[in-house]
C-alpha cells in the first residue's frame, strides 16, 4: 500500500511544480516586491524645429513597486546633448512615471513592457541661442529585460522609443531612450 501511495504523491507534486512554472505572469497572485535602481541613459533626440542636437548621455534613479506581472516605477532623469556648430549644451531632466508588463520567461531572464511619462525641463547653456528654456512632457514606450545576476540583484537593460512636445510653443520631437543599469529588490517579479 504505501508502495503505490508514495509514487502518486511524487506524480501530485510535481504536476503542481510544474502548473506553477507554466503559469503566465498576469496570471499569477503574489505580494508585493520593491526595488531600487540606477542607469546610465543614452538618448537621441530629433527636435523639428532645432535639428541640430546631438544624441547625448546622462542616467535615472528610480524606486518600484509590483505585484504579480503588473509594476510601477518612478523617478528622476538628466540627459545632457550639445547643439552642433556652438558650444551650447540642452540639459534635460526632471521626474518620470513608468509602468512595467513582465511577459512570459524562462531561466534568470525577465522581458517587460514599458510605457514612460516624464516631465522634463529644458534648460540652455551657452552660446546664445534661437532655443528657449522650456518644459517638455515626454511619452515613450518599448522593451526592457531584467537578467538575474543574483538574488534580488539584476542587470536592467531598455531601449524605448519617445515622443515629446514643448510646452510654450508648438515644437515637437522624437527619439531613442536606451538605458543600462543595476535594480536591486524584485527577487520573483514576473516569474
Amino acid at each position: 500500500m504505501l508502495v503505490a501511495v508514495a509514487p502518486a504523491a511524487h506524480a501530485q507534486r510535481h504536476s503542481e511544480r510544474d502548473s506553477e512554472r507554466h503559469t503566465p505572469p498576469w496570471e499569477r497572485r503574489s505580494s508585493a516586491t520593491f526595488a531600487i535602481g540606477g542607469a546610465g541613459l543614452y538618448t537621441g533626440v530629433r527636435d523639428s524645429d532645432v535639428g541640430r542636437v546631438r544624441d547625448g548621455y546622462g542616467f535615472d534613479v528610480h524606486a518600484a513597486v509590483g505585484v504579480s506581472a503588473f509594476a510601477l516605477a518612478g523617478g528622476y532623469q538628466r540627459t545632457v546633448q550639445s547643439l552642433r556648430d556652438t558650444d551650447t549644451d540642452v540639459t534635460l531632466q526632471g521626474p518620470y512615471v513608468e509602468p512595467r508588463l513582465a511577459l512570459a520567461s524562462g531561466g534568470n531572464f525577465t522581458p517587460y513592457l514599458t510605457g514612460r511619462v516624464a516631465f522634463l525641463r529644458q534648460r540652455v547653456s551657452g552660446d546664445v541661442v534661437s532655443v528657449s528654456n522650456a518644459t517638455r512632457t515626454s511619452v515613450g514606450g518599448g522593451l526592457g529585460m531584467l537578467v538575474a545576476l543574483g538574488p534580488a540583484v539584476h542587470l536592467d537593460l531598455t531601449a524605448q522609443y519617445t515622443r515629446f512636445d514643448v510646452r510654450q510653443d508648438t515644437r515637437h520631437g522624437d527619439g531613442a531612450l536606451l538605458r543600462a543599469g543595476m535594480v536591486f529588490g524584485f527577487d520573483r517579479w514576473g516569474r
